[in-house]
């Protein structure tokens, strides 16, 4: 590979954000690394799967990493959910339309559900819903009731009935998760009001989850 061309990719490199990027050299390898898919290492693609950097820690981990504010009364919390919309491209199909409207952002959007344990590590992420979803919808749908260990609290935010004062009081830490939300939408692609390419709508998925392993 001469300089100039080695400059040009580097060049590529510095114009992404780094999800971005990790998604090419994944999917183009040939094109951003100057490797052959044929040629390069099974293990350097395993090392770029980076799913695995997003788990559901045991619970003495999570306790051991309990915030303070939680230790008293939320103790059990290992998990606290709350939903990401990211802006898509109007469809042109109006079903497609519908299914992805959202009532909340007033746009087209895919929904995700995101849950991160009480210190902020995230573990578990949704795949990509329409807006139109609601968020028990995706609690329901998603597989995270299946990930929930026995005998383990969650804390949401809607629909708690709860006496005002213990709604200030979770809302008060719920700031963790809110706190993780915003660090996915510091990334270029995830900002918010940020519309997504429409070449990049079928791969949000694998966006999120390199966002979140990233943050991990």
């Amino acid at each position: 590979m001469n300089y100039f061309t080695y400059k040009k990719r580097t060049k590529k490199f510095k114009d992404m954000s780094y999800e971005m990027t990790c998604f090419y050299i994944k999917n183009k390898p040939k094109v951003y690394i100057g490797l052959n898919p044929d040629w390069y290492n099974q293990g350097f693609i395993e090392l770029l799967s980076i799913k695995k950097f997003t788990y559901w820690p045991d619970k003495n981990s999570i306790q051991n990493l309990l915030p303070i504010p939680f230790r008293y009364r939320y103790s059990d919390v290992q998990s606290i959910i709350d939903c990401l919309e990211i802006e898509i491209p109007k469809p042109s199909n109006p079903i497609e339309q519908s299914l992805t409207w959202s009532d909340y952002k007033k746009c087209n959007t895919l929904k995700y559900l995101i849950s991160s344990t009480p210190d902020g590590f995230i573990n578990f992420i949704s795949e990509g819903y329409g807006g139109r979803s609601s968020d028990v919808l995706l609690v329901k749908k998603s597989g995270y009731l299946e990930c929930l260990p026995e005998n383990c609290t969650v804390m949401a935010d809607r629909g708690l009935k709860k006496e005002v004062l213990e709604t200030k009081r979770i809302a008060s830490l719920r700031i963790h998760i809110e706190r993780v939300i915003g660090r996915l939408r510091e990334f270029k692609t995830l900002k918010p009001h940020v519309l997504m390419h429409l070449s990049l709508v079928s791969n949000v998925d694998d966006i999120i989850t390199i966002a979140c392993a990233l943050i991990n």
